[in-house]
């Protein structure tokens, strides 16, 4: 459910991809990137199954 999200937002973060985790339910990027005061913050950003990002063109080695 996207019940808990905010769809009319669009957030950009630029970081470190920390690690890449291509596992079921659901795929995730750990991101470390930048506060406002220069203090690093881990992001973790969840994505769909890998079965329909595969059918979107992801890989498992898409991200490094």
């Amino acid at each position: 459910s996207f019940a808990m999200f905010d769809m009319t937002k669009e957030v950009t973060v630029s970081g470190t991809v920390r690690q890449f985790q291509w596992t079921n339910p659901h795929a995730y990027i750990q991101l470390v990137a930048k506060d406002e005061q220069a203090r690093d913050v881990e992001w973790s950003m969840e994505m769909g199954a890998p079965m329909y990002l595969y059918a979107r063109g992801w890989r498992p080695s898409s991200i490094r």
